[in-house]
């Protein structure tokens, strides 16, 4: 099963770079380079057609359940990228009530 051992370290290969992220752009990369149209994973999929129909369905279950896990990591960096995010925009427009009151000019 040439193909499983492929998608399992695929799937440790991209779970790597996923967490060695920096920015949602590196992020948007890894999307397009292993999930995309053209990418990674969906080139493997497309060569299902080439296997036996019972190593087809095994395979084919394992690298759909490895694309949804992957999916779902990159969602979660997102998610967690938009919070620093907020975050930090919230840290810079701090508004000080302390102040004097002054009239908008």
């Amino acid at each position: 099963m040439e193909v499983k051992a492929q998608l399992l370290n695929l799937k440790e290969e991209v779970l790597k770079e996923i967490e060695a992220v920096k920015d949602p752009s590196s992020l948007n990369e890894i999307r397009i380079k292993y999930l995309g149209k053209k990418g990674v994973i969906t080139s493997i999929l497309k060569t299902l057609g080439s296997l036996k129909p019972e190593e087809r369905k095994e395979v084919g279950q394992l690298a759909n359940s490895i694309k949804e896990f992957l999916e779902e990591k990159i969602r979660e960096y997102e998610e967690l990228f938009k919070k620093r995010e907020l975050e930090e925009s919230l840290k810079r427009e701090k508004i000080d009530v302390t102040l004097p009151h002054s009239w908008f000019e």
